[in-house]
């Protein structure tokens, strides 16, 4: 599972940290604590955004019963490069993200997040990571200025992950019904 991998990137560092510590290399240790939380978001941030794309691609195979054009035609215009554009990043709102799937689905949606604080908790998490990520990259890396820790960030990637995990649920939910929610759910595993 991908969280294991941040985990260990955690881990790991973390180790490292303590035996810069141990041998007294504190300007080193400074430097590794002050480069780990964008390391931690950006790892963080590409495995959730392959993990929503799978979720999607998982989908469409469901709901076409895996014809093999749809899914291609899916991934290469609607997957392939648009990660960026589903959501509001900025504004730290998944309401254009839902949106692509209609105002049906996005209504559905919103009803579902207002009855579940934890889920409406994990998109915000899952936003705000998001947000993050591209004030990282295109506000000059070298020079930004993380005001999370390396734990807060990843606390925020285990939260949004919960809405990663239960978005095959909500897409089953509004679709047909279907039981296709274990399908779309083996895509991501």
């Amino acid at each position: 599972m991908t969280e294991d991998l941040i985990a260990r990137l955690m881990a790991d560092h973390g180790e490292l940290m303590d035996y810069l510590r141990l041998q007294g290399e504190i300007s080193f240790l400074s430097t590794m604590e002050s480069s780990l939380p964008k390391v931690v978001l950006l790892a963080a941030a590409s495995d959730l955004e392959h993990e929503v794309q799978q979720v999607i691609i998982g989908y469409y195979k469901q709901q076409t019963r895996d014809c093999e054009f749809a899914v291609s035609f899916v991934h290469n215009k609607a997957i392939s490069r648009q990660y960026h554009t589903y959501f509001d990043w900025r504004n730290r709102s998944a309401n254009s993200f839902f949106a692509l799937f209609g105002e049906r689905f996005k209504a559905k949606a919103k009803t579902a997040l207002k009855a579940d604080a934890e889920i409406a908790q994990a998109v915000a998490d899952f936003c705000e990571l998001g947000d993050l990520r591209n004030q990282l990259v295109h506000e000059n890396y070298a020079a930004f200025s993380m005001e999370k820790t390396a734990s807060e960030v990843h606390a925020l990637y285990q939260s949004a992950r919960r809405f990663v995990t239960y978005l095959p649920t909500l897409l089953d939910d509004a679709g047909t019904g279907s039981g296709g929610s274990e399908q779309v759910q083996q895509v991501t595993s």
